[in-house]
């Protein structure tokens, strides 16, 4: 948020007018480099990226997400519940490109997310859960 006015603007696909320069997350250097190097090459082939704008300069990225699609085998699924039924290799969107340190993996876990196999630090909802919260 910008100390300004208070103001970013609401989350919008990635776009080549976009300006990534100045955009620095301050933690992992891997997502930065993510951001200029890879984004718009992978957009709308192999994920989507979504950015946060400074309000007193719209086109200046201070924030992103990304989100991609993978395939998992069910068994490496954490839960029982989450296994029944579902296919051998199971499709997943990955919300990714969040640097996610201790504090957040809880505030996640807190909030329906689960910790996954896949990898550090990642961590996954069923969709049952997030259609349910978006009733």
């Amino acid at each position: 948020m910008n100390a300004s006015t208070g103001r970013v603007s609401t989350p919008e696909r990635l776009r080549s007018h976009h300006d990534l320069t100045d955009f620095h997350n301050g933690r992992h250097v891997s997502l930065d480099e993510w951001l200029r190097s890879r984004a718009l090459a992978s957009e709308g082939l192999s994920a989507r990226t979504y950015v946060v704008c400074a309000g007193y300069t719209p086109n200046r990225v201070v924030a992103y997400y990304a989100i991609s699609t993978a395939m998992e085998q069910r068994i490496a699924l954490p839960k029982a519940r989450l296994r029944r039924g579902m296919p051998e290799q199971v499709p997943l969107l990955l919300i990714g490109r969040l640097a996610i340190d201790e504090e957040a993996a809880s505030f996640y876990q807190h909030h329906g997310f689960s910790v996954s196999p896949l990898g550090e630090r990642i961590m996954l909802m069923p969709i049952e859960t997030v259609r349910a919260l978006l009733r």
